[in-house]
């Protein structure tokens, strides 16, 4: 029999010392602790706006479970965390806050855990202090407020270590229920993302260096590996070697590069303790990350004393083998499949680095004063960074906020909403008011980029069965307009709203109204200034009621060059000539432009006017015309044999009540 088998390896032993204070104040130090954590993970939880992977979580919460794992095969990420979120968003809906409060649970409940495993491994203070630094980090926090995977992670990761630890500290009877919940925290970690295989990986490194390790740990441990691989092996053989060709297509489509292993581990350290704001100078962050690595690096060495003086139980490998391993292999990974945002893939290795700094916090002898000032010190070196995260404005151009809130004002429930990304459609599931939901459909983008037809089929009887449809056109990636969904609907239909939000182009398209009155196209002879003349015009429908579009057609001839650039208008205008509804565009909603008119050109160019659901019942007259885009001087209008005017009356339409 091994005479000190325990603490040979964690090693865990009684702690009966003064530095274990009374259990009311342990109690008080766990609960202020937890309560902090939630109070600043809760504050600001919707002030940043959803973001793309945020978006893509929301959009598999309102798939089929058949779906959601079909789609998540061909994924970076496996669906746990998805599924979880599923469940959640069933209970709580699906707003931002709702399902950003999973991610807030698991981060709160990291902190309870790390201070239970420091204690475990050190002391108690250890513990305190490791805690602290997790609730204070803005790199927690910030992975707290979005509604990804990115807590669960580090969670199960810190639970599984605290439950070998336990199994080990229990030498040769290990509880059986205690394998079973570390079985559970592993499979759970890597069903939620591939990084978390990391964590048994660094678990193996440590238990294989160990020489004195009971064999009865050992022998149980590969058995639950063993186990562990049974019970993930139904996942493979799901995803099969597809997937891996999906991730190198990602890695491709990233296009990132890959780092050596001092920078990657460089920019790993300064996030997980600096967060990723820009707010304050860069030197104040590589100076407060500095301070977090020499304490690091003292309590590394602080922590092997105290661990040959039998103070801490633990070995200093388990803190380092947490958090060294996976970076090594994220490195290595790294050289093949770059991603630059791997401090978050390899988020669940920073507690390792916040008991290390925990240990260096914690030199200073044994008493209240000491533990006070170390406590500050904490704090201090936390809080900049902490101020600069909670300080850092969004980013507006990506906010889908008050787009929104445009189409909430006009949306009836027979619409339809076009997105490009499901992670688009995500965003409205959340934002969009549940008594506003209507249909939304994500465009099939390959099938629709390879098949032209295709995409012009389902257009139409997109706009057949709904007869206005709402297209938010993100265009950070590069427009498509005149190739793709926007240039077919502006060719085809009368676009009634065109306003940008950010870098999205926020697009409404009327069909003709089925069933109504209307004109037949009428061939006119009017010039408009010297060099263009309106051939004919059509007005779709005679009668509108608030919240229709009033499609108007206009052909124009160009005449001669232009070298200018003109907007087209339409008004709607009352007896009294106020405005009633309008819609100013150039032609064919930008996508003609006058200066690209040949001479002999017929341009056929629709417009749409939306009426404002507050527009009062009576006649209006619809008047044309068009001026040019830099001062605003219009053009005139001349019919044979009649006076010049700066406008042109097509008749009148009936706006009935609703």
């Amino acid at each position: 029999m091994l005479e000190y088998p325990v603490a040979a390896i964690t090693g865990y032993k009684p702690q009966t010392d003064s530095r274990q204070p009374g259990r009311h104040i342990d109690l008080a130090w766990g609960v202020g602790l937890t309560a902090l954590a939630w109070a600043l993970r809760l504050w600001q939880l919707n002030y940043r706006p959803l973001w793309w992977d945020e978006g893509i979580s929301i959009f598999l919460a309102h798939q089929s479970i058949p779906t959601l794992l079909a789609d998540r095969a061909g994924d970076v990420h496996p669906p746990f965390y998805f599924l979880l979120l599923r469940t959640w968003v069933a209970l709580t809906g699906p707003s931002d806050v709702a399902t950003r409060m999973l991610s807030v649970a698991f981060g709160v409940l990291s902190v309870p855990v790390l201070y239970i495993l420091g204690r475990r491994l050190a002391d108690v203070w250890v513990g305190r202090l490791a805690a602290l630094l997790l609730v204070l980090a803005p790199f927690q926090i910030q992975h707290a407020q979005e509604a990804r995977m990115y807590t669960l992670v580090p969670l199960v990761g810190l639970l599984s270590t605290y439950m070998l630890v336990r199994i080990i500290n229990q030498g040769y009877h290990p509880h059986r229920p205690d394998w079973a919940t570390y079985c559970s925290a592993i499979l759970a970690g890597i069903y939620t993302h591939y990084y978390a295989v990391f964590i048994p990986l660094f678990h193996s490194v440590f238990l294989l260096t160990q020489r004195r390790l009971d064999h009865l740990v050992l022998r149980n441990w590969i058995r639950s590996m063993v186990a562990v691989v049974v019970l993930y092996l139904p996942w493979l053989v799901f995803i099969g070697p597809g997937f891996f060709q999906s991730v190198a297509g990602k890695a491709r489509w990233e296009a990132d590069t890959s780092v050596n292993l001092i920078d990657l581990a460089g920019h790993y350290l300064l996030a997980i303790t600096q967060g990723n704001t820009e707010a304050f100078p860069a030197s104040w962050q590589i100076g407060g990350a500095a301070l977090f690595l020499a304490l690091a690096a003292v309590g590394t060495v602080h922590w092997t004393r105290a661990r040959q003086r039998r103070e801490y139980p633990g070995n200093v490998l388990w803190v380092l083998f947490y958090l060294v391993v996976p970076l090594v292999a994220g490195f290595l990974i790294n050289l093949r499949l770059p991603f630059r945002g791997y401090p978050r893939l390899l988020s669940f290795a920073a507690p390792g680095y916040y008991l290390l700094a925990a240990a260096g916090l914690s030199l200073s002898k044994d008493t209240r004063r000491a533990h006070v000032i170390s406590t500050i010190i904490a704090v201090v070196l936390s809080l900049p960074p902490l101020l600069a995260y909670y300080t850092t404005a969004p980013d507006s151009a990506e906010d889908y906020r008050p787009l929104i809130r445009e189409i909430a004002l006009h949306a009836r429930p027979d619409d339809v909403l076009i997105t490009d990304f499901p992670w688009q459609t995500g965003y409205f599931l959340s934002y969009l008011p549940a008594s506003q939901q209507f249909d939304f459909y994500t465009a099939p983008r390959i099938i629709w980029a390879t098949q032209p037809g295709r995409m012009e089929h389902d257009l139409d009887a997109l706009m057949a069965a709904h007869r206005r449809t709402w297209y938010p056109a993100y265009q950070a990636l590069g427009g498509t307009q005149g190739r793709n969904i926007e240039g077919y609907l502006t060719e085809h239909y009368y676009l009634a709203l065109d306003q940008w939000f950010g870098v999205t182009r926020l697009l409404l398209y009327g069909a003709p109204p089925a069933g109504r009155q209307s004109l037949a196209s009428i061939p006119t002879d009017i010039h408009m200034g010297e060099q263009i003349r309106l051939r004919r015009y059509e007005v779709g429908t005679l009668a509108v009621q608030p919240g229709d579009i009033l499609p108007v057609t206009l052909v124009w001839q160009a005449t001669a060059p232009i070298s200018y650039r003109l907007k087209g208008f339409i008004h709607l205008l009352d007896p009294q000539g106020a405005i009633l509804a309008q819609r100013d565009s150039e032609p064919v909603g930008g996508s003609r432009p006058t200066i690209a008119w040949n001479l002999g050109d017929e341009v056929v160019d629709r417009y749409g006017v939306l009426i404002p659901p507050d527009t009062p019942s009576g006649a209006a007259r619809i008047v044309v015309g068009l001026y040019h885009a830099d001062t605003g001087e219009r053009l005139l209008a001349r019919a044979s044999g009649q006076r010049a005017t700066d406008h042109l009356v097509l008749g009148t339409v009936q706006i009935e009540s609703r």
